[in-house]
């Protein structure tokens, strides 16, 4: 297939792009790389016209997953030149209008963190400055966050609960009906029963579906609440989540999605040697922490 031709059916006319390979893997995604490059008229940040204001300085990478084409998930690893201004000292990237936010796997530029914690914001229970030292630093093993991901967001929707362990990252995922309290709590009863003797402690966000979590874990664990939009202070779902997205893009109604991939994704997760566990997968520090774990008790 010629490249003009790919961009036809991924919906692309924008000329200034160009896609320059592509091989369908194994997986059946289809993989391309291209770059897309151009000379800006005018710095969108200030508004000056290019007359030799704006110079070239590098590229940056973006990975955008476009919805099936013929069948296959397309993945276009995309290099956008980087602009800087010498006249307001911006930088910008070439802009491909096209493409919207919900198609990047992850954005390429964050808002910068001002480290400002609300105050007046209710808390459902005990706030994460009560939690223990040894959770804080992952010295002990057993305590975990909790958050939920959803597909399309109509509220009326399957969701997927995302349980991880802090020290070894170990992802438990379930497939519930919705994210709602009641759903969260089902499906924590039955986690209670494999895992309860390992929980040491949880800890979740403000949302409401997490309202009952604390009654539910009463005869468990202690359950801590994150600060009101402070989305950090869970980073190790934050950055398992971004993994998740790969095999669950946004967009994508879970309903369409079994319990029995929702365990494949997991068996995935935890199967992946880390670099930050010396290359041990998350299930054989799991495995080797647990055991130490019912020794002791």
């Amino acid at each position: 297939m010629c490249h003009d031709t790919t961009k036809l059916l991924l919906g692309i006319a924008d000329e200034n792009l160009k896609i320059t390979d592509g091989e369908t893997g194994e997986d059946g995604v289809i993989r391309l790389t291209g770059h897309l490059d151009y000379t800006p008229k005018a710095c969108p940040k200030c508004g000056i016209i290019n007359d030799q204001k704006i110079i070239n300085y590098g590229w940056r990478n973006t990975t955008i997953r476009f919805s099936k084409v013929l069948s296959n998930t397309v993945i276009l690893a995309l290099k956008r030149r980087y602009f800087h201004c010498k006249e307001c000292h911006g930088n910008f990237l070439a802009q491909l209008l096209e493409i919207r936010n919900i198609d990047l796997t992850e954005k390429t530029q964050r808002r910068i963190a001002h480290h400002y914690i609300p105050r007046n914001k209710k808390r459902l229970g005990p706030g994460i400055e009560e939690r223990s030292q040894t959770a804080n630093d992952r010295s002990e093993f057993g305590h975990f966050e909790i958050d939920t991901i959803v597909g399309k967001r109509n509220g009326h929707e399957s969701v997927v609960l995302n349980l991880i362990e802090r020290q070894t990252r170990t992802a438990i995922l379930r497939l519930i009906d919705g994210r709602d309290a009641d759903s969260v709590a089902y499906a924590m009863q039955d986690i209670k029963r494999q895992y309860g003797h390992l929980i040491r402690s949880i800890t979740a966000d403000n949302g409401p579906e997490f309202s009952t979590l604390a009654a539910v874990m009463t005869d468990t664990a202690p359950v801590y609440f994150a600060h009101p939009y402070t989305s950090c202070e869970r980073g190790t779902n934050e950055v398992h989540n971004r993994m998740i997205r790969r095999d669950l893009p946004k967009g994508l109604s879970l309903d369409t999605v079994s319990p029995a991939r929702i365990a494949t994704i997991q068996a995935k997760l935890n199967g992946s040697p880390r670099r930050l566990l010396d290359y041990d997968t998350p299930a054989e520090r799991f495995a080797i922490a647990a055991g130490s774990a019912q020794r002791l008790a």
